[in-house]
């Protein structure tokens, strides 16, 4: 079970790579496309979930109210530990994730990269979740591997010493790590790159440890807790970049008065929303000169 929890992990995680390089190219060749792009596939997907059997959710006793069947899941959900801590450290983390896309957004905006550069660095997690999510059927090994090489050295007793390691703990310590990046290497690409790589890594192992999780709960609470589970951690990924926006709109005018000179240039330079090739035809056409006008009598 937990291989097919990866192997579904590792292809929703194979789309993110995919879509995101793809969605800068069309953007940078012209808005329209990429919106036109995105409504296709939408259309595509309902075509294909036409075609299915029957969803089984379907099949059986009729279902509650709605609240009534989300407090139901929240009362089964808080009953179990992992799931309980799993969500809100999921919640939390994403909440900081979405923030970190926001600030690179932003300093994307600010520098001008190019769209396609965009893509590729958000994609990054992408990458390192394919990677984690088939990483996660072998974690166990992996683990123990790490418990003899750390038997070897004095000064890693104590990973030797622990018995287990969960997988969320690796996820939070992982991602407090990869939020620093930025903050070391001054917003460089490169660095977000870097830290959206790792978060996706230890990501995509959370993720199948939680979906394997879930599948253990009865079969008549599963749906429930499964909902308020997914309903926790995905509004923090709606409200994460509501309150990073809010938060840069504080302190980017403190960020210009500390330091009047670069907000000068940056202000000098100003945003070009523009397409990528229309950048490229004003900067190949070079400075254009204003037409001179005789001088009225």
């Amino acid at each position: 079970m937990e291989t097919a929890f990866a192997l579904h992990e590792g292809s929703a995680q194979g789309m993110v790579l995919a879509g995101r390089p793809l969605a800068g190219l069309l953007f940078g060749i012209g808005p329209p496309f990429s919106f036109v792009a995105n409504a296709a596939l939408f259309f595509y997907a309902a075509f294909l979930l036409r075609r299915l059997p029957t969803d089984i959710a379907t099949a059986g006793r009729p279902h509650g109210k709605l609240l009534v069947e989300v407090r139901t899941g929240l009362a089964e959900l808080w009953k179990d530990r992992f799931l309980r801590s799993a969500t809100l450290v999921t919640a939390f983390i994403n909440l900081l994730v979405q923030g970190l896309i926001v600030v690179f957004l932003t300093q994307a905006i600010d520098e001008r990269l190019p769209t396609v550069l965009v893509g590729t660095v958000l994609a990054m997690s992408g990458v390192g979740g394919i990677v984690g999510a088939l990483m996660s059927p072998r974690r166990q090994r992996i683990w123990q591997r790490l418990k003899e090489a750390a038997s070897r050295r004095p000064w890693l007793a104590t990973v030797n010493r622990r018995q287990d390691c969960s997988i969320m703990l690796v996820h939070l310590w992982s991602c407090t790590l990869a939020l620093a990046l930025p903050l070391l290497f001054a917003t460089m690409p490169l660095s977000f790159a870097l830290s959206l790589l790792a978060i996706g890594l230890t990501g995509g192992l959370s993720n199948v440890t939680m979906r394997t999780a879930l599948s253990r709960v009865p079969a008549d609470r599963r749906a429930r807790v499964a909902g308020v589970s997914r309903l926790g951690t995905y509004s923090a990924v709606v409200v994460g970049p509501l309150l990073t926006s809010l938060l840069i709109q504080r302190v980017e005018p403190l960020r210009r008065a500390a330091h009047p000179v670069r907000a000068r240039g940056s202000a000098g330079r100003g945003h070009d929303h523009r397409p990528d090739a229309a950048r490229h035809a004003d900067l190949g056409r070079g400075p254009q000169r204003r037409p001179v006008t005789a001088a009225r009598p």
